[in-house]
């Protein structure tokens, strides 16, 4: 009997799709302090500035682990800590923790936009703004109208008029700007509010950062680290702010927000090699009798609903993944039974196990179909190197002729087919290997020719 792990079994549903939100760290904002405040005549002295910047939002990460087999325990969203506020005595804000979220080996990440609709109503706002600021500036003109000298000729009118209108349209652009300045500034009520200063904060406004490419990601080593999205910049304090114009500068920089970025998780499972086979052939069993994995064993089709990996450990320390592979049933490339769900899993695998009942009447038929449907679902996957497990070989209606002709068969088979496909395994034949999980039979030479066969493939 070859040496196993130990197993500590764990109950988790399955789950090999998911879509989640991560949102990195926002910054902090910077403080507005100032060393010491003294009053005089009345006036009011601050000298100098010492407001500290606030903290970088955290990072979120992708990290492969080899620890999990399923999307399930993960969360639908995902928020690194944002960055903490600067305060007084040049003292700058925390850093916020980066978030790392462990995906299992074989999972392929994508990102996707998620695009919010305009609704009716927010479009109706949009127009009732425009049609209120209207109302107001001819309001203004109005009153304005109204204090003008009657005695003044038409020109002068209209002169005084247009410029009232500029002067009206000035003062909403500098209280259209300064709103948007205060999207990335703080400013005390006693900040002096004119032009020019606004125009010097214009230019400080950070860029707005490139459109992040798309995400790809496969996923395959333990502890492999991706960064998803990166913390927002910290906000400045206000010592950043003085020059030789602004010596007591009463304004500091706001921390920069961050976008959600949304990611499509699809796992495909990776493996040595993948247990492929009918429901009630024993790919349960033989997985059971050779590995540490632990499934559901039941004499009724689709028992095994959900990818489970087994770990072998050869004598000489020698390690290899067996994965049984649900969902293949006639028409499953066409996502009848389980179909498609867990097809994917098996196009990783360096090896197909096929596990064939060999106690029904013609066994290579049921070879037959496993083949088509792992072709119809993704042509040449079914090239790949294979080993035949011949499962229930002990029982009495298992005669060595059905054997031979279930050998000479495939066989045949596997020539005529690869020629047709070109493919580089044309001269490579299936090992058959008739085993019994139930009583251990042939188990130790099965395994070692699966083990021939992978490490060949490596």
């Amino acid at each position: 009997m070859l040496p196993l792990l130990p197993i500590f079994v764990k109950t988790e549903r399955f789950l090999d799709y998911k879509r989640i939100t991560v949102v990195a760290g926002s910054g902090g904002d910077g403080a507005i302090s100032f060393q010491n405040e003294m009053r005089s005549r009345g006036r009011r002295h601050l000298a100098p500035p010492n407001g500290g910047d606030g903290g970088t939002g955290g990072d979120v990460f992708i990290v492969g682990s080899k620890d999990i087999t399923t999307l399930s325990g993960l969360s639908i969203r995902y928020q690194a800590q944002n960055g903490g506020k600067g305060q007084a005595s040049n003292k700058h804000g925390k850093n916020g923790e980066n978030t790392y979220i462990y995906v299992p080996l074989g999972t392929i990440i994508k990102s996707y936009e998620m695009s919010k609709p305009v609704t009716v109503e927010e479009t109706q706002n949009i127009e009732n703004e425009k049609i209120e600021a209207a109302k107001n500036l001819d309001e203004e003109i109005d009153e304005f109208e109204d204090e003008i000298d009657v005695n003044l000729s038409e020109e002068q009118i209209a002169k005084l008029r247009t410029q009232k209108i500029e002067e009206i349209l000035r003062k909403k652009k500098f209280l259209a700007r300064l709103e948007f300045c205060k999207k990335y500034f703080r400013f005390r009520e006693t900040f002096e509010q004119n032009p020019k200063r606004l125009r010097e904060l214009l230019d400080r406004i950070p860029r707005k950062p490139a459109k992040p490419s798309p995400i790809t990601l496969d996923i395959t080593k333990h502890d492999e680290k991706h960064l998803i999205t990166k913390g927002g910049a910290s906000g400045s304090g206000n010592p950043h702010f003085l020059t030789q114009q602004h010596r007591m500068p009463q304004i500091a920089g706001r921390g920069i927000k961050t976008d959600p970025v949304f990611l499509e998780l699809e796992l495909k499972t990776i493996a040595d090699s993948g247990l492929v086979g009918l429901p009630n052939a024993g790919k349960s069993s033989f997985l059971k009798a050779v590995s540490n994995a632990q499934p559901k064993i039941k004499n009724v089709p689709f028992t095994t609903l959900n990818p489970y990996v087994g770990t072998v450990e050869f004598k000489d320390f020698w390690t290899m993944t067996i994965a049984d592979i649900p969902g293949i049933v006639r028409g499953a490339h066409s996502n009848v039974g389980l179909g498609h769900t867990f097809l994917r899993h098996i196009e990783r695998s360096k090896l197909l196990t096929y596990v064939v009942d060999v106690s029904v009447e013609k066994p290579w038929e049921d070879w037959l179909i496993l083949r088509d449907e792992l072709e119809s679902y993704l042509p040449g996957l079914s090239l790949k190197p294979s080993v035949i497990i011949a499962n229930k070989s002990d029982l009495s209606s298992v005669s060595p002729q059905r054997l031979k002709d279930m050998t000479d068969f495939i066989h045949e088979e596997m020539k005529s087919f690869s020629r047709k496909s070109k493919s580089e395994y044309a001269n490579v034949l299936p090992i058959i290997v008739p085993v019994s999980s139930k009583y251990g039979i042939n188990i130790e030479m099965a395994l070692n020719c699966i083990r021939a066969v992978v490490e060949n493939a490596q």
